[in-house]
């Protein structure tokens, strides 16, 4: 909500928890490794300025970061 308030810009977002499985020998723990994963959508009809939604997103972004994750991904 923060960035929202500062920003005026609302960030839509579907999040689910899952499991990232791979290879143990790189260190994946038995049965998964508890994972976070976000999806967002800039709908046209509600995002009038793409760049600014974009500088948005990885302000939330840069803000969960500091939860330390191991792993830590975003893609627009």
């Amino acid at each position: 909500m923060q960035v929202f308030k500062e920003r005026g810009i609302y960030i839509s977002s579907v999040i689910n928890s899952s499991k990232t499985v791979y290879n143990t020998e790189w260190g994946c723990p038995e049965g998964g490794e508890d994972t976070i994963t976000i999806t967002s959508t800039a709908n046209p009809e509600f995002v009038q300025n793409l760049e600014e939604w974009k500088e948005a997103v990885i302000e939330i972004a840069k803000k969960l970061k500091k939860i330390k994750a191991v792993n830590y991904d975003c893609r627009i």
